[in-house]
């Protein structure tokens, strides 16, 4: 939209800047997630730092990222009587969102969690309500949405650099720049792109070539993500912009074409050029793409049984689970492992608060799409701008199929600013309104809340990743700041069970009774479990193993532990009983379609091992030991090179997908001894083949445990 003359910067009121730099930040550290392994160093500078270098303090940059929109929402509601209120139908519609997301706390059996996931939804529609009352008509918007597409350019340059210093090593590399994954990248930067299209052809000549430039990187930024709904949102946001371009009346219709064609002819060239420099029968850039590549048929499949499981879920907690509490109900139907979203927004959020939620997020949207195209606009290109943002929310609703944009945080303050921002642009969406005292503090008192309370879990989460860090690195670590913060916080009384050496037995229990009570999910039974176990109370520890169970039924590690506490506490039966049940296991799709494919589960040939030392069949134990042989053989042949792959062969004691270099030589051992057994077994009852298999097997394995140890010795 072109700018009208007058006095540049200066007319612009602090209440546009606080949201612009809301803008900014969304896409620059808002994408990341709360996860058990985040640690911080003590101090103000990692403290500072760990804002721009992905998972430490995740609710501290959400805490920033909100901080201007909120102060915003503050400052008009204390200094002005008259504010520009949005339309009824769409404020009505967040207002009865907020509300649906606000009782399903009441339901939640994990208080603290679906707590701080409401505060994000507030701060939501408190982001909405200062970009459709704050920024004005004309140059406010501007303003924001290049905020936004500033932000959107720099995470792309960031990730365009990340791809620049791994492409050597992986030349598949998948960008995701700071964010918790590059699928979440994606979701950010299809909003940008739609947008910095948009003001390349609405803006003055020297701004469009920014604007132009920025497109540009943000396009191929998405494309190094290689997320096919990113890639299919995107597509689906450029092509409503382009007709809301191509049939527009204005005389600068024809040099708007020119612009949008000009750049996305650069941007196609571009991925082409790097996409054919791939080496010729090596997986590059784009190969993920592929629909018939095993990854696509990998991640297609599991995707549909974590939708599976979310139906089943809405059958069995039809009222919903709590908001923010979809992980902990995840593998309930013994689908999929354990996930933290369900890729997919609006089944997620109907998992945790009812179908109600995403009707009403539907509504919220399809309201808005009616109110912000009606009528017409005096002023030039403010029709493009305002059809670029039904564009990139359109685009926002496909991604949201895919992925559960909405729960990264940065994603979602981006979308509902575009919501309030369309309202501007419309033609009769807001109106001055005069504002009573009770509403306008209603406002200042819900804002100021808001923001004390991500303060307030912004500061129990850094409190546990210092915890972390220090059990990691001090040998006589200080947990009495954890402890300070643990009243109502489930997972911090885990943390002090787990860390503190201190604690007695009993102690340790019941800090994991309190971490149950408050928390309940099958991380703390189990470690309730564990508990009880070494406090000599096979009762509650069996309880314990049930509990767990019941929440993620196939759990591999919870079962091995069942199964060893059945050995030592001298259930033989029992023991027989859940190593069968491992073993059952590996025909379900919660063994054979994994999240991370390349990492084969070697639990359940464990429990073959168990079962042929408890078998007086020799023809079934050379069976079990076979089939335990093959495992390993496919976690050497499977995981052992992608392992390697991504430790580079440098010794490190940092994880990896759940193992450690320590962790992937005892496998190879354990496998190379497992076959020689194997081979015995199957000579003794003359199947021939099988031995000579186990033989080689044994042989490949222990080839493999070498090569692995020679060259992490020669990197010392």
């Amino acid at each position: 939209m072109k700018q009208p003359g007058g006095t540049g910067a200066q007319r612009i009121p602090a209440s546009v800047w606080l949201l612009a730099s809301t803008a900014f930040l969304a896409p620059v550290i808002g994408g990341n997630l709360n996860v058990e392994a985040a640690q911080l160093a003590p101090g103000i500078w990692p403290l500072l730092t760990s804002l721009f270098d992905g998972v430490d303090t995740p609710g501290l940059a959400d805490l920033v990222v909100a901080l201007g929109a909120l102060l915003c929402v503050i400052g008009l509601a204390m200094r002005r009587r008259v504010l520009q209120l949005p339309s009824n139908h769409v404020a009505g519609g967040v207002l009865a969102l907020v509300g649906i997301i606000t009782a399903s706390i009441l339901v939640s059996s994990f208080k603290n969690v679906s707590v701080a996931a409401w505060s994000h939804w507030l701060a939501y529609a408190l982001v909405f309500f200062a970009a459709a009352s704050a920024v004005g008509r004309v140059r406010g918007p501007v303003v924001v949405l290049g905020a936004f597409v500033g932000g959107c350019t720099l995470s792309s340059v960031l990730a365009i650099r990340e791809w620049g210093l791994n492409r050597a090593v992986d030349p598949s590399w998948r960008v995701f720049a700071i964010w918790n994954n590059p699928n979440a990248l994606a979701g950010i930067l299809v909003l940008g792109l739609v947008v910095s299209l948009a003001l390349l052809v609405t803006t003055d000549s020297r701004p469009s070539l920014a604007f132009g430039l920025c497109s540009i990187a943000i396009g191929f930024a998405l494309f190094l993500t290689q997320s096919r709904g990113g890639l299919l949102a995107s597509a689906v946001g450029v092509a409503v912009l382009l007709i809301a371009v191509a049939s527009t009346r204005q005389a600068g219709r024809a040099i708007a074409i020119t612009r949008l064609g000009a750049t996305l002819g650069i941007l196609v060239a571009l991925v082409a050029l790097v996409a054919l420099s791939n080496r010729a029968g090596q997986a590059g850039l784009g190969s993920r793409l592929a629909v018939s590549s095993s990854a696509t048929s990998q991640s297609t499949a599991f995707r549909m049984n974590l939708w599976r499981g979310a139906i089943g879920s809405l059958s069995k907690h039809p009222v919903g689970t709590g908001i923010g509490t979809y992980a902990f109900y995840s593998a309930e139907s013994g689908l999929t492992t354990e996930t933290q979203l369900a890729h997919n927004t609006p089944l997620q959020m109907a998992v945790e608060a009812s179908v109600l939620a995403p009707l009403a997020l539907a509504a919220v949207v399809i309201l808005w799409i009616f109110t912000v195209l009606r009528g017409t606009r005096p002023e030039p290109n403010a029709a493009i701008v305002r059809a670029s943002l039904v564009a990139a929310i359109l685009a926002a609703c496909v991604d949201a199929m895919f992925e559960s944009n909405l729960y990264y945080f940065g994603t979602g303050v981006a979308v509902f600013l575009l919501l309030g921002l369309g309202l501007q642009l419309a033609a009769d969406a807001v109106a001055p309104e005069f504002s009573p005292p009770v509403m306008r503090r209603s406002l200042t008192v819900g804002a100021a809340a808001i923001l004390a309370f991500l303060a307030i879990f912004a500061f129990r989460e850094v409190v546990k990743s210092n915890a972390r860090y220090d059990h990691a690195s001090n040998p006589n670590p200080d947990f009495g700041t954890l402890k300070a913060i643990a009243d109502g916080d489930g997972e911090a009384h885990y943390l002090i069970g787990l860390y503190d050496g201190t604690l007695s037995t009993e102690g340790r229990v019941a800090e994991f009774k309190l971490a149950v009570q408050l928390e309940p999910s099958s991380k703390h039974f189990k470690l309730l479990a564990d508990a009880y176990a070494h406090s000599n109370n096979p009762t509650g520890a069996d309880a314990a193993y049930r509990d767990a169970l019941s929440l993620d039924p196939n759990n591999l590690d919870l079962l091995t532990r069942l199964l060893k506490f059945d050995q030592g506490s001298g259930h033989p039966d029992d023991a027989i009983a859940t190593a069968r049940r491992l073993v059952e296991i590996e025909s379900k799709p919660y063994f054979r379609i994994r999240a991370l494919s390349e990492i084969v589960p070697l639990q359940t040939a464990d429990a073959r091992v168990f079962l042929a030392s408890q078998g007086t069949d020799k023809r079934d134990v050379a069976r079990q030991l076979m089939a335990a042989t093959r495992l390993y053989r496919e976690f050497e042949r499977t995981s052992v090179p992608y392992l390697r792959k991504s430790w580079h062969d440098f010794p490190t004691d940092l994880p990896m997908a759940g193992e450690t270099q320590a962790g992937v030589v005892e496998k190879l051992q354990t496998g190379a001894s497992v076959a020689k057994s194997a081979e015995i077994a199957a000579r003794n009852v003359g199947l021939t083949a099988d031995a000579i298999e186990a033989a080689a097997a044994g042989r490949e394995l222990q080839g493999a445990l070498d090569e692995f140890t020679r060259a992490l010795a020669g990197n010392k």
